[in-house]
């Protein structure tokens, strides 16, 4: 046997032998080895062994494990590589040749056998070297692969080749098995060891220096009792709180429910946004209970590895039962709880895996008797539906952000230690924080509190509140501007926001207005709501749309459409994001009531990924094109506002650029002296401001005897009504001086009894008592010569008038109007600094100019556009206008009804013209003669002459209007309209125009009804006599009538003749049958 040593190289093994032949590479070593591996297994297993002792008497257990661990990768597979490759044990020697080499050589006939290996991936080739005086030298080649013209060419050369396949004995698999196995069990055996020293006085594995504890539930264990928080400190969801004192009670005396066979909820799930308190339920809940508390978070279960999640539920669940009853409290359970089956991963991911075992513990087959359990999220909609069903959850408590009660609640507990002033009012706080959840009000007043500590005061002032909830809702505050251009830029944009929501019918009341900059925003305008609505009506919606584009509608107004800015970008994101809202979410427009959201909107990214769109391109621009038609014409009514109140702005942005934030009651009280706010608008005197106002206003108590003060007013208008003018001005002169307004009773009675005398004695009176400045009394003075026919006194009057309004303006237009001077009535209006002007001419388009012009639009204003387009043709951009009035917040008079009535006997729109009966039914104007006759009409044309009768039955009064009506409506019944008017006859009625052309109308029908059937006598075979008859009465949609025809063709045999076409081609005549296959 041949001698054999083993010496230490670095940190692994190396061998050496006598026989230099044998030999392999490892990992870039060069090891020796002899073929008989017995004996050298017993050498190295000595060596190995006396290494051991060695390093065992120096550094002791752990110094011997990291040596066994750092050799063992290369002791053993140097130990146990015997019989890895089968061309070793030929003889081959050390020596390659390059795969280039050897095609030389064999062009050059100097190989003389090729044994190939590894599916001829090796070559063992015997050459002939020069190098070594022509000896036959056997040399190892890596082939890139067998090829049919390496065969080919051993061939052609006559070269001895052969295939060998490997040979590996069953001691070398045993060896090979036994190597790749030991380094994993000797790793892991090291690990085992070293975790039993270093948790010596642990308690052993399962303290916290185990390695593989990862599989135990991390969740923090409360065995007291006392959590800290009752349900005192838990304010604002006073439902949710009901139904945990419900489980309280389970707890505390389960023998009282038991009793009558109910069982204790297995869970509770508490859903609502991030901060309204459900962390905080959860802990009030075990401290009411008095029993043990377990608090984990979802995210908490999910690791890296694979059933680490499952082992941790299980952990929890066990040490759960061991304590009960108990509750568990999974905090952000849609960590874990998501819908399964759209996990990226498949179906068998760690997180589907943790929500089995979860699903299995909370009622599975053993139950988990005692245990309640408590999870909170805020994105109930992706739990998975098993997670959801009775007996896992049995009830879900939502607790939503606050109302006003219940933030004042919550701001009570939160101020319970903090010092305020005296007119710091919680209630107004709560008022103002609509939105704002639990967490939110508690940062609130901590904010206040820092800012009053950093002013240096003592208590918490209304001051500290206001800048505390600018900063959250808008961000820190800014460097006042101090460019004059630009701020009054803003200026004017943010009281464009705020007169146009104040005007508009359902918009919530301005908090404030202010041009100091926060956040991005270089000034703001805050709203406040009246109260917390769940449900927000159309107008609303539709209001807050005009408001939030009143800064761009100022913009334009004032400083011209080239001028307007970027500023109103988040003005115009908003507003359009919410048209669209109202187009495809809330079914507020003319699509219809349809949920048009798209699948691929979907909050959930896997199912936007998996989403198809199902909305046509037709739809997607139906939808843009109703969110344009509701921006557009919110916009037009924010210009109209604009335009209207042109005076009463530029004295608002005047205080305003002066002091820089103005309360919502100042601006509600400079706005009401020029223009009346809708009544669902106005915000009571007795609501406390919401603002700590920025200035005083005091007002003189008014000392009014009851009944002397007002008796005056009433007998002097009593006389002038009855027309005694002289006698109320010879009683009441001195009144007179006092009171400047009871001129406009005096003039308003001359212009009734055309006392132009009386007119210029009050003209000198009002000279003298210094009231010829008043707008009020010179508007009427003007009026009144104007409508005398002293036309040139009034020009003179306006001429001089020191400030001239709308008014002033109107009545003198009216005026030249009258006396035909179209032309200077056109130059005042051109000339007037607040255009207010109608006229009449026969272009659409300029009347429409001109009436949208006007600064103030009202009813007749709309009436007249009405009338304007139905009259030129335009029917359906008249029903638009209609729904534009409406939308502007002015309710239809009898005058509308009648119009937009007739349009829709014109557009035969039925549907629509029912809807706006039905308005006109809520608003009285049923009776009026007008909407009758326009809904009989609208009926008979759209095929409902029954319900044209319906309609005349049902009539309060006998008026010719409606007789002429019915008439018209039997216009292709010309026997049931002579009918008609031999009735209308008997009701003594006197006919007329309308009422005779209506008659002659049925008559024509009638008469040629009774003519065709003449001819048809006449020419009872002729076939266009019958085609002629019955396209007539297709044409007037009289299909029974179309029926007859032909039935009586059928009946006498007559048969249409078919389309003959003539034409000539060389002198001849031919002729085309429709339908026929020949020609002649």
């Amino acid at each position: 046997m041949a001698s054999s040593s083993a010496c230490l190289v670095g940190n692994g093994l190396s061998t050496h032998t006598t026989r230099p032949s044998f030999g392999k590479e490892f990992y870039g070593r060069r090891l020796l080895h002899s073929p008989r591996l017995v004996p050298l297994v017993r050498v190295s297993k000595t060596v190995v062994a006396t290494a051991s002792l060695d390093q065992r008497q120096h550094e002791g257990r752990r110094g011997f494990l990291k040596f066994l661990l750092g050799n063992a990768g290369l002791s053993v597979p140097a130990l146990l590589g015997g019989g890895n490759a089968y061309a070793d044990d030929q003889g081959v020697s050390s020596s390659r040749m390059s795969y280039s080499r050897f095609l030389e050589y064999l062009d050059k006939d100097r190989v003389k056998k090729v044994d190939l290996f590894e599916n001829g991936t090796i070559a063992i080739v015997e050459a002939v070297s020069p190098e070594l005086g022509n000896r036959v030298q056997r040399v190892r080649v890596q082939l890139p692969g067998l090829s049919q013209e390496l065969l080919q060419k051993f061939r052609e050369k006559n070269i001895d080749f052969s295939a060998h396949n490997a040979q590996e004995d069953s001691g070398s698999l045993l060896f090979n098995l036994i190597g790749n196995l030991a380094f994993p069990l000797i790793l892991i055996g090291g690990l085992f060891l070293l975790s039993r020293r270093s948790s010596g006085g642990m308690g052993g594995p399962g303290g916290p220096g185990f390695p593989l504890a990862f599989g135990q539930s991390k969740a923090k264990f409360q065995m007291e009792p006392n959590t800290g928080v009752t349900f005192d400190d838990v304010a604002g969801v006073d439902e949710a709180k009901q139904d945990f004192m419900e489980v309280v009670e389970f707890l505390k005396k389960p023998e009282r429910f038991t009793a009558v066979g109910a069982r204790i909820p297995k869970g509770v799930l508490l859903v609502g946004p991030p901060g309204t308190g459900k962390t905080l339920l959860a802990k009030a809940i075990a401290g009411e209970a008095g029993v043990p508390f377990f608090s984990i978070s979802g995210s908490e279960f999910v690791e890296m590895f694979v059933g680490v999640g499952a082992s941790r539920v299980r952990d929890l669940f066990k040490k759960a039962k061991e304590n009960a009853p108990c509750i568990v409290f999974v905090d952000e359970i849609d960590a874990v709880g998501r819908q399964r089956g759209t996990g990226i991963g498949g179906g068998n991911d760690e997180r589907e895996q943790t929500l089995n075992q979860l699903l299995t513990e909370m009622d599975g087959f053993e139950g988990n008797t005692g245990i309640i359990v408590i999870a909170a999220t805020n994105r109930a909609d992706i739990l998975d539906s098993a997670l959801l069903r009775p007996g896992r959850f049995d009830r879900q408590v939502m607790v939503d952000v606050p109302d006003v009660r219940g933030r004042t609640e919550i701001l009570k507990v939160h101020a319970s230690n903090k010092k305020f002033d005296a007119d710091v009012s919680l209630d107004v706080i709560a008022m103002r924080t609509p939105g704002f959840s639990g967490a939110d009000l508690a940062n609130l007043l901590n904010e206040a509190a820092i800012l009053a500590g950093r002013r240096g005061k003592t208590a918490i002032s209304p001051k500290e509140i206001d800048d505390s909830i600018d900063r959250i809702v808008a961000g820190m505050e800014g460097t006042v501007m101090t460019d004059g251009k630009s701020k009054s830029l803003v200026a004017y944009h943010e009281v464009g926001h705020a007169i146009c929501g104040t005007l508009t019918p359902g918009h919530d009341a301005v908090q404030k207005v202010t041009l100091v900059p926060r956040g991005q925003a270089r000034g703001l305008t805050w709203f406040i709501p009246a109260d917390d609505p769940t449900l927000i009506s159309k107008q609303q919606l539709f209001a807050r749309i005009v408001g939030g584009l009143g800064g761009r509608a100022a913009e334009e107004v004032i400083f011209g459409e080239p001028e307007v800015t970027t500023g109103a970008a988040g003005d115009l994101q908003q507003i359009t994001g919410l048209a669209k809202q109202m187009v495809v979410t809330f079914g507020m427009s003319e699509i219809g009531p349809w949920s048009l959201m798209d699948s691929a909107q979907s909050g959930d990214v896997i199912m936007r990924m998996m989403a198809r769109n199902s909305m046509s391109e037709r739809l997607a621009e139906d939808i843009d094109a109703a969110v344009k038609r509701i921006s557009d014409s919110a916009y037009d009514i924010a210009l109209s506002h604009i335009r209207n109140n042109r005076e009463a702005m530029d004295k608002i942005v005047e205080v305003l650029l002066e002091k820089e934030t103005m309360s919502g009651d100042e601006f509600r009280a400079i706005l009401s002296e020029f223009v009346e706010i809708p009544a669902e608008n106005r915000v009571p005197a007795a609501v406390p401001s919401p603002v700590a106002p920025t200035f005083h206003c005091k007002l003189k108590p008014l000392s009014l005897s009851p009944a002397n003060n007002f008796k005056t007013p009433i007998e002097f208008t009593d006389l002038c009504s009855k027309g005694r003018l002289r006698q109320a001005f010879n009683s009441f002169t001195s009144e007179l001086w006092s009171d400047p307004s009871l001129f406009s009773h005096l003039l308003h009675g001359g212009i009734q009894t055309q006392s132009l005398s009386l007119a210029k004695q009050l003209h000198s009176l009002i000279i003298t008592s210094g009231c010829s400045n008043d707008k009020f009394v010179s508007n009427h003075l003007l009026n009144a010569y104007a409508k005398m026919g002293e036309f040139r006194i009034a020009v003179t009057l306006f001429d001089v008038m020191p400030r001239r309004n709308i008014m002033s303006c109107n009545i003198l237009i009216g005026g030249f109007i009258q006396n035909g001077d179209l032309e200077r009535a056109r130059n005042v209006f051109d000339e007037m600094t607040e255009r207010n002007a109608t006229t009449w001419s026969g272009s659409l388009r300029e009347g429409e100019r001109v009436i949208k012009a006007m600064p103030i639009q009202n009813i007749v204003a709309y009436n007249t556009l009405i009338s304007g387009r139905a009259q030129n043709g335009c029917s359906a951009g008249a029903l638009d206008q209609y729904n534009l009035m409406k939308m502007a917040g002015f309710g239809p008079d009898k005058i509308t009804f009648v119009s937009v009535i007739s349009l829709c006997s014109e557009l035969a729109t039925l549907g629509q013209g029912q809807q706006i009966y039905a308005e006109a039914i809520k608003t009285g104007a049923r009776t009026v003669v007008g909407v009758i006759s326009s809904l009989i009409s609208m009926y008979s044309r759209c095929g409902c002459l029954n319900e044209s009768v319906k309609a005349f039955s049902e009539r309060d009064e006998v008026d010719v209007v409606l007789w002429s009506s019915m008439i018209a409506a039997h216009g292709f019944h010309g026997e049931q309209a002579i009918k008609l008017f031999n009735q209308m006859e008997q009701e003594v009625l006197e006919a007329n125009d309308v009422t005779f052309l209506s008659l002659l109308y049925a008559c024509s029908h009638y008469m040629a009804k009774t003519v065709a059937e003449e001819v048809l006598k006449l020419v009872p075979q002729d076939s266009a006599s019958y085609v002629l008859l019955s396209n007539t009465q297709a044409s007037a949609k009289r299909w029974q009538d179309v029926s007859e025809v032909r039935k009586a063709m059928r009946e006498r045999r007559v048969k249409k003749e078919p389309g003959i076409s003539w034409f000539e081609l060389k002198n001849q005549v031919h002729h085309f049958y429709m339908g026929g296959k020949s020609q002649s």
